[in-house]
């Protein structure tokens, strides 16, 4: 008897409000957000330690770059990663680890990819930039 084995090119969320991820270079973290918590928090939002940066993705296509060591935060202990290639929905978002970066967007196109250059707005987002110390 033999055992098939299915692979699929996606991540299944940690939980139907919220998942967490790493690219596989370990530089670059993912949150993604879906009516989570109190305030019903829905966004996706990644970051790069080096250099200091974060882009945080809005349902309403508000995109906010933002700069510096208080952009950052740190993912929970034992977070996945997200194999280059493959990509993971919750929401109305959807990521894909690319080994040149993360892309994230919505269902409409609009969205960025993050990456150690730098934050490429994709689509039709509102942009605001931030830096922080």
């Amino acid at each position: 008897m033999s055992s098939a084995t299915t692979t699929t090119a996606t991540l299944v969320p940690q939980t139907s409000t919220s998942t967490e991820f790493y690219a596989p270079s370990g530089n670059l973290e993912c949150e993604i957000d879906n009516q989570f918590g109190q305030n019903s928090l829905t966004q996706a939002m990644c970051l790069t330690e080096t250099p200091a940066q974060s882009a945080t993705l809005g349902a309403d296509s508000s995109l906010k770059q933002c700069t510096g060591q208080l952009c950052l935060s740190n993912a929970a202990l034992g977070t996945p990663q997200l194999p280059y290639g493959t990509s993971i929905t919750l929401g109305p978002f959807t990521c894909l680890s690319m080994s040149t970066g993360m892309k994230c967007t919505l269902g409409n196109g609009n969205g960025f990819v993050l990456a150690r250059s730098g934050v490429t707005p994709l689509g039709g987002v509102t942009v605001t930039q931030t830096t922080s110390g």
